[in-house]
């Protein structure tokens, strides 16, 4: 291995160049071949100095600057070191002080030859101030009279009468010669010929955010016994306080009453809302309070629970109706005066119930006398109660006598209609049997008995029972909602109560659903007379379907979001003359055959067809036959 060293003279023969070029290179750059670059320095290492004279590590002998500066060059001259930087090629002084002497806190400026002088720290207490252009420690000097907050302004300490602290009664006063009260401790004056204002603005934009004045009581604090006056910021959304909203201001008080008046008895408390946008100056007064009570100037309503109060005038009470006597008198004040009940028969007692708040009217024992002489506005009169078809059954429509009870639990023949006209009732009291009844032809204004039942009570027919078809009579609101399932809306449809299709067809009106459907299925939508309580509902299984107590809307088939629809029609209204037109449509023509045999001569059996056209539900009146 080479050694690290300078080659020895006289020695080191065969490799005193390569120990040569080893100890060059530690420091010195070389490429292997001819080039600018080769002998600077690649690396400095410096041993350090000792004691004694002439052995500093660098030591820099004091010279003239370069006419033109060098970027990286380091320079000395006389009592100033110089590096000269790359950018603009500015040649800068490096700052140097004595550490001779001195003590921590002491500071440096630089003096008028350039360089660094050393400033003692200054005693405590002291401010850094200039003096003659110099930097010095000193007392503070005073910027004000006694009580004028002090500031710096421009480096300058200063002080205004407008901004004073009273220590004495920790008092703050801003503004010109402002009016301070007792107990005052913060006084606030402007002269402007226009609002004055304190502004307290919170600029967060999150959902609880609000900017408030709290005034807390002896014992109060933010949670409890204080008065808030506030405004909730832009982004108020807290769901646990929604009494109010975004950019609403409060006024609200805890531990006691909120308490909005006027101190001047000959002045008012409004109320108004501006008419537009933030408007200037509002003048729609919605309501005043005065010492005289509540007044609600023209147009303006009171509400008491949404129902309107409109002001301006006073209530009052009336008797409606064309005919009677009214029990309203008149309204004195707030006082509304009526008239009083009294019961001029002794056959009818009013009773005054104060325990239910009610007033009760009670005829007791009343015969048809005592309530009128005129035959013709009895409860049932002879021409309003008939028995038609008795036990002799000659239908000569015997009448039953006024106020009739029909009792006994004989069997009459039949029919027996039992009608009332108008609204008069009739009632049976025994369970009567009333055998083979037969009832056709009756209006739906008549009272009957509709069964060969026991009844105890006259029935009314219902009109929604004279139903033909059992069916879709109105169509519902459809709607494909796009993910598979269907909203359908209020329908009517007619229904048997029953599979087997027997009894009466009623008519129902049946509210509408949303049904998801079964994908990949034909769905089947359906009104369902679902024992008494119609629905509609959906399948995908057909034998559910009876079309009697069930009746078939549309039959729906889904493939993910796609439906193909059958709507299954109208079958309630006019169900066979719709089928006979379908049957003219698709079968115009047929063609009615019957095999006839006949006997020729003697044991010889002949046979032919007889043919006959038929169109629509009309047939030829003439036969076509062939045979043999």
């Amino acid at each position: 291995m080479v050694q690290q060293r300078l080659p020895a003279v006289n020695g080191d023969d065969g490799v005193w160049g390569d120990i040569l070029n080893q100890f060059l290179e530690t420091e010195h750059y070389n490429t292997g071949a001819d080039n600018a670059a080769n002998g600077g320095h690649k690396t400095i290492t410096l041993r350090p100095g000792t004691v004694a004279a002439n052995t500093a590590p660098i030591k820099l002998a004091s010279g003239p600057l370069m006419t033109t500066p060098e970027t990286g060059a380091i320079e000395f001259l006389d009592d100033k070191l110089y590096f000269t930087q790359t950018t603009s090629a500015v040649r800068k002084v490096i700052a140097a002080y004595d550490d001779a002497s001195g003590d921590e806190g002491d500071i440096y400026y630089r003096n008028s030859s350039g360089t660094f002088l050393r400033l003692p720290i200054g005693a405590a207490g002291e401010v850094l101030q200039v003096t003659s252009n110099k930097p010095d420690w000193g007392g503070v000097p005073a910027a004000g009279t006694d009580g004028l907050v002090q500031y710096s302004k421009s480096s300058v300490m200063g002080s205004t009468a407008n901004f004073t602290y009273d220590e004495a009664h920790s008092r703050v006063t801003i503004g010109e010669s402002p009016a301070v009260l007792p107990n005052n401790p913060l006084a606030l004056v402007g002269d402007v010929d226009n609002y004055l204002q304190v502004n307290l603005q919170n600029k967060n934009t999150g959902g609880n955010v609000s900017a408030d004045y709290i005034i807390t009581a002896n014992n109060g604090d933010d949670t409890q016994n204080y008065a808030d006056f506030g405004l909730n910021g832009s982004g108020y959304n807290n769901t646990t306080w929604e009494a109010v909203g975004p950019n609403d201001g409060y006024l609200e008080v805890d531990g006691g009453n909120l308490v909005i008046g006027s101190m001047t008895p000959s002045k008012k408390v409004k109320f108004f809302i501006a008419g537009t946008n933030h408007e200037s100056h509002p003048a729609d007064i919605v309501a005043e309070i005065s010492s005289s009570g509540i007044n609600l100037p023209a147009g303006k309503k009171y509400y008491v629970n949404g129902a309107e109060l409109i002001a301006g005038g006073s209530s009052t009470a009336s008797n409606i109706g064309t005919s009677g006597v009214g029990v309203f008198k008149n309204k004195v004040g707030l006082d509304f005066k009526f008239k009083k009940l009294v019961a001029d028969s002794a056959k009818i007692t009013i009773t005054d119930n104060t325990v239910d708040d009610t007033v009760g009217i009670n005829l007791g024992t009343v015969a048809l006398a005592d309530l009128t002489t005129d035959s013709t506005h009895r409860l049932v009169t002879d021409a309003q109660l008939t028995v038609i078809g008795n036990t002799s059954n000659t239908n000569t429509g015997d009448q039953v006598a006024d106020g009739t009870t029909i009792t006994g639990a004989g069997t009459v023949g039949s029919p027996f209609v039992a009608s009332a006209q108008s609204d008069q009732s009739l009632k049976t009291t025994d369970s009567p049997s009333f055998a083979n009844l037969s009832l056709t032809g009756l209006s739906t204004s008549q009272l009957v008995i509709d069964s060969n039942s026991v009844k105890t009570a006259i029935q009314e027919i219902d009109a929604n029972t004279q139903c033909y078809t059992g069916g879709v009579v109105i169509s519902p609101s459809f709607a494909d909602n796009g993910n598979g399932s269907v909203t359908l809306g209020s329908g009517t449809y007619n229904l048997y109560n029953n599979s087997s299709g027997t009894g009466v067809i009623k008519q129902y009106v049946i509210s509408g659903n949303t049904f998801t459907l079964t994908d990949n299925s034909e769905n089947y939508i359906y009104a369902n007379y679902n024992s008494g309580t119609p629905i509609l509902s959906v399948t995908t299984s057909i034998n559910t379907l009876t079309h009697t107590n069930t009746q078939t809307l549309y039959t729906i088939y889904r493939e993910g979001t796609d439906l193909l629809i059958l709507d299954w029609d109208h079958a309630a209204n006019a169900l066979p003359n719709r089928n006979n037109r379908r049957n003219i449509v698709t079968n115009r023509f047929a063609v009615q055959t019957a095999p006839i045999l006949s006997e020729v001569a003697t044991r010889t059996v002949y046979s032919y067809q007889r043919y006959r056209l038929v169109w629509g539900y009309q047939p030829s009146t003439q036969h076509v036959y062939f045979g043999d």
